[in-house]
């Protein structure tokens, strides 16, 4: 069921109707039984809160992506703090990569974790696959394939190009979820519309095609008015490049 799940959210997924609105509300849930055992469950990111990614300050955005540009990294290093310790998710994602790097700051590979997991937890796509990049490249300890997987579900059902291609390549792969090429090639498909090239590259060598079918660059229904590879830029257009 887990693909079917994932890709109902990756390529279907549209806003709620208005009829969500005039659903009942649920039954207040009965008391929990404390005399039953508690089963052990695998940790999965928290429900994400979503904060819309527009700078709390804008000209101070400006000015830390100029100074990141000129490569005046402790200026932007500072800039891009004081707007994260205001939950600027936007401005943590940048601290986290910089932190990461060790751009304007010490390297510190862990703090850079938890500060993109805080993104990440926010609702922010860009953090959410970078996360999932962390873990599986093992940023800030041994790589966790495992980790990585439920972040790049988010952020590819939130039409994240990379995290599309990402998870294709998990479950062409067939390590941390079961093999199913089917589902590989719909997310390669779902990335290449969005113009990610080597999920394209990777479609033609999957099919055996020599030109691209047409109804490939067809957006799906989550997909219209989407901006190709703006889902894999920075949340703003002057914000430190990806990694």
């Amino acid at each position: 069921m887990r693909p079917i799940l994932m890709l109902a959210a990756v390529l279907f997924a549209t806003s709620a109707s208005a009829q969500d609105a005039q659903t009942p509300a649920p039954a207040p849930a009965a008391a929990p039984d404390t005399d039953a055992p508690k089963a052990d469950k695998p940790a999965l990111p928290q429900p994400p809160i979503f904060v819309k990614p527009t700078p709390l300050n804008q000209e101070k955005f400006d000015r830390a992506a100029a100074a990141y540009d000129a490569k005046d990294y402790d200026t932007a290093y500072k800039l891009f703090t004081e707007l994260a310790d205001d939950y600027d998710v936007a401005a943590m994602r940048n601290v986290a990569l910089m932190t990461r790097d060790g751009l304007g700051t010490e390297k510190d590979p862990d703090r850079a974790e938890d500060m993109m997991k805080e993104a990440a937890e926010r609702g922010l796509p860009t953090a959410q696959y970078d996360l999932g990049e962390m873990l599986l490249d093992g940023a800030a300890g041994p790589p966790d394939r495992k980790a990585a997987l439920p972040w790049f579900e988010l952020a590819a059902a939130a039409g994240h190009p990379l995290a599309q291609y990402r998870l294709g390549q998990l479950y062409e792969e067939g390590d941390v979820v079961p093999k199913d090429m089917k589902v590989a090639e719909l997310l390669y498909a779902a990335a290449a519309r969005h113009g990610y090239a080597p999920a394209l590259d990777r479609l033609k060598t999957l099919e055996g095609w020599t030109t691209v079918p047409a109804e490939l660059y067809a957006p799906g229904p989550s997909e219209t008015g989407t901006n190709p590879a703006a889902s894999a830029a920075p949340v703003q257009p002057a914000a430190p490049a990806k990694p």
